[in-house]
């Protein structure tokens, strides 16, 4: 092995796609994202792997899945991992199980590829705080991609690591080149 190939840091990259929403409810394409934090990383980090959980079968969605998406996904390296949607009772919102989904794998990965030394997590959602947490007191670095505005506590979390040079906050805004249609 060579020196330089000795540096590379491995790193994982788990994204909540829904999550990610902007103004008006929009959202970037799966494989902007996943581009754009590629880019974000530079050539000192291998990734290990990417998974993107998106929740299929919204009421909005007239497709339980789009197979531009998940073709988009899937030629950029990443593994879409597709998640059911659940009707609330009468006005509930719709649910589903992306975030807990993520986190078990999250966890999961921890301990069966412990190499792995960077986790890069697209999401904006408080609920993540625990998983942080237990990838920091294993010593990992942690890269948070948010949309709009990140939850206060999962900013906060965050905010005391950035001395390790690589853990933060990152806004996609700032980082995914939204493609314009030639006319």
């Amino acid at each position: 092995m060579t020196t330089q190939l000795a540096r590379l840091l491995r790193t994982a990259i788990f994204v909540d796609y829904d999550n990610l929403k902007g103004p008006n409810d929009s959202l970037f394409a799966p494989a902007d994202i996943i581009d754009a934090i590629h880019n974000d990383l530079g050539i000192e980090h291998v990734v290990q792997f990417t998974n993107v959980y998106l929740a299929m079968g919204l009421p909005e969605d007239p497709s339980p899945v789009d197979r531009n998406k998940v073709y988009q996904i899937y030629s950029h390296g990443t593994d879409p991992i597709a998640i059911p949607s659940f009707r609330g009772n009468g006005s509930d919102r719709v649910k589903n199980i992306a975030d807990s989904s993520a986190m078990v794998d999250i966890t999961e990965t921890l301990f069966s590829q412990p190499e792995i030394g960077a986790y890069c997590v697209g999401t904006g959602d408080k609920d993540y705080v625990p998983v942080i947490r237990k990838l920091r007191r294993h010593g990992k670095l942690v890269r948070i991609y948010y949309r709009d505005q990140c939850a206060k506590a999962l900013a906060s979390e965050i905010e005391w690591l950035r001395g390790d040079g690589f853990s933060s906050t990152v806004d996609l805004a700032h980082l995914v080149k939204v493609k314009v249609p030639l006319n």
